[in-house]
């Protein structure tokens, strides 16, 4: 008779990560990034992160590799990483678009731009002003504060190429009589973009100005709810996308004649006529303004578009897709 064997059940280890390792996609960084209320900057391999800046605005940011030991930036530093990661944050920071942060490895930054400002007061007013600008290695973005009822992120990720995953937006703004909000070359040039974040509705002042111009793998566009549309507001916003094939929903029904001009300048991929092609169709509000009548010293909305209309659209004006 012969005699059974029985394998004995493999035991698994179960690891808990409080620090980082080359397998960061098995790491939950945004927890870690909560828990510490810091930001996460980790990738592949150890690489430097370099703050800039006038010396008299490092008055209050603080660096750890380890989560147990920080350091203040008292002036602008090149730290290098261990085991890969980088935390940052800061405890009497105050930020006013005077610092920028580069990477010299591609990399990924978990948690709130929020643990960057004072730690010890409620604020609702933040600036972060070329903060990322033309930092070429980093690939997905930290998030927005909420409870915001300002927030100037002008060229905040200009030239990130290689930026994939843009920050998450406050779903909605703190109601006060101050409410702005301005997105001008927030990602421009930022070529490897996939998505658009969801925008803020319901803000009293909003500027898109070039926001996703030169974004070139971008292929969907946000909702844009406001129902109006200021002056230059939308220019240029995706100029540039020539991976853009369709139109988002525009809501504006008081426009000013410069709101759209070159919105979609040079989206060779949108194409759009006049006659039905079958394709679908897209047109702006019944009900809003005819402002096409006062454009004719601004640049179309659709130029150098790939379809037959490449001029301003009128309200309530049916174009059909080519």
């Amino acid at each position: 008779m012969k005699k059974k064997f029985f394998l004995k059940p493999l035991a698994f280890i179960f690891l808990v990560f409080t620090s980082c390792t080359d397998f960061f996609s098995i790491v939950d960084y945004d927890a870690i990034a909560r828990q510490n209320n810091c930001l996460v900057f980790v990738s592949n391999k150890n690489f430097f992160l370099t703050i800039s800046g006038s010396i008299y605005d490092f008055t209050g940011f603080y660096y750890s590799t380890d989560l147990k030991n920080w350091n203040q930036v008292n002036e602008p530093s090149s730290i290098i990483s261990k085991n890969n990661c980088i935390y940052l944050k800061g405890i009497s920071a105050w930020l006013d678009g005077r610092i920028s942060i580069n990477i010299s490895q591609k990399a990924k930054c978990y948690g709130n731009l929020k643990s960057l400002y004072d730690q010890a007061h409620e604020r609702y007013n933040y600036s972060f002003y070329r903060l990322f600008y033309n930092c070429e290695n980093l690939l997905k973005a930290p998030d927005l504060p909420a409870n915001c009822t300002e927030l100037n992120c002008v060229e905040m990720f200009y030239g990130c190429k290689n930026l994939q995953y843009p920050p998450k937006f406050p779903a909605e703004f703190t109601p006060n009589y101050s409410n702005y909000c301005n997105f001008t070359r927030m990602f421009y040039n930022c070529e490897s973009l996939l998505e658009a974040p969801e925008l803020p509705s319901g803000v009293e002042s909003i500027n898109y100005y070039q926001m996703f111009s030169g974004c070139k793998k971008l292929k969907k566009a946000p909702e844009l709810n406001d129902t109006k549309a200021t002056e230059y507001q939308y220019a240029f916003m995706f100029e540039n996308c020539t991976s853009l094939k369709e139109l988002p929903v525009l809501s504006a029904i008081e426009i000013d004649p410069s709101s759209y001009a070159g919105m979609f300048r040079n989206c060779t991929n949108i194409k759009l006529g006049t006659e039905d092609a079958g394709k679908g169709f897209w047109k702006l509000p019944d009900n809003a303004n005819n402002y096409t009548t006062e454009t004719s010293s601004y640049i179309p909305m659709f130029s150098g578009t790939g379809g037959d209309f490449t001029g301003f659209p009128i309200p309530g004006t049916t174009y059909y897709y080519q």
